[in-house]
């Protein structure tokens, strides 16, 4: 069957099922699901496997939520899903307890993105977590996203990871909290050990602009923010002097000249010029 599958040969894989000598099983079906495209999947799960008498596993409905993704009348699908592990008193593992929760997040229904959440039935790790605090950045709700956060590393004690601090940036990015988001920032290096991605230096960047904080910390020697924001642009454009000089530039103007000597070292070290006027 994953041979068949692999070769995307659905037609094959259907008649292979058909001709099985015994009743087919979740594991049967669970395949063909994930191979399907979203819309055909949808489709061919209830009537394929209801009459066969066959109960969907959590692969399944892990299934089920990738096509939800895809598709229309998401909050509709969604409780579908999650109606269907409460009735069959099936326990939600992590991944698909997220997934219910990103859903739910992605077509606003943060009501029953809590609800699903608060329910007895599945584990809370930091992927939960991150999920709950995602559905409600995206949504605007940039307090309650950081509630979410100080709640789960302080009072629960699980550990964010990378994903949770992106929707930390979010939420910031949405509120437009400039001098929040720095200090995020620095916890999730100093306090946690995450190391930053590209994404994590593009949403930093991304909540410094929209409230003209970038611009600002270099053309007040803002040296605080500007020393955040210049060593994040280092990452993003390496190959930029400017973000260089203009780093220099700002601990130049604060006195602070070994600093200055010390970004100049870094540009010669990485084979690039200052240019002409430059401090």
């Amino acid at each position: 069957m994953i041979s068949i599958l692999a070769l995307d040969n659905i037609p094959a894989a259907l008649r292979l099922l058909d001709s099985l000598p015994v009743p087919p099983t979740a594991s049967s079906f669970n395949p063909i699901l994930s191979a399907l495209p979203p819309a055909e999947s949808l489709r061919f799960h209830r009537p394929a496997m209801s009459p066969s008498g066959v109960r969907p596993t959590l692969v399944t409905l892990l299934a089920l939520i990738r096509v939800i993704s895809g598709g229309a009348e998401v909050s509709r699908l969604v409780d579908e899903v999650f109606g269907f592990t409460v009735r069959r008193s099936m326990d939600l593992n992590a991944q698909l307890h997220s997934g219910v929760i990103d859903e739910y997040g992605r077509c606003g229904d943060l009501g029953n993105a809590r609800r699903v959440f608060d329910w007895g039935g599945g584990e809370r790790d930091v992927v939960v977590w991150s999920s709950l605090l995602s559905a409600y950045a995206i949504n605007g709700r940039a307090k309650d996203a950081l509630h979410v956060f100080e709640r789960m590393a302080g009072e629960e004690g699980i550990r964010p990871d990378g994903v949770t601090f992106l929707g930390v940036f979010k939420a910031c990015s949405h509120a437009g909290w400039a001098d929040a988001a720095p200090e995020y920032f620095r916890r999730m290096r100093e306090d946690y050990g995450v190391a930053p991605s590209a994404e994590h230096y593009a949403c930093l960047i991304d909540v410094l602009e929209r409230v003209g904080r970038l611009c600002e910390a270099y053309e007040h020697g803002e040296v605080g923010l500007a020393e955040v924001a210049g060593r994040v642009l280092f990452e993003i454009e390496p190959e930029n002097s400017r973000n260089y000089v203009a780093l220099a530039s700002v601990y130049a103007g604060a006195g602070r000249f070994a600093e200055a000597e010390g970004v100049r070292r870094e540009m010669v070290e990485r084979g690039m010029k200052r240019t002409p006027g430059s401090s």
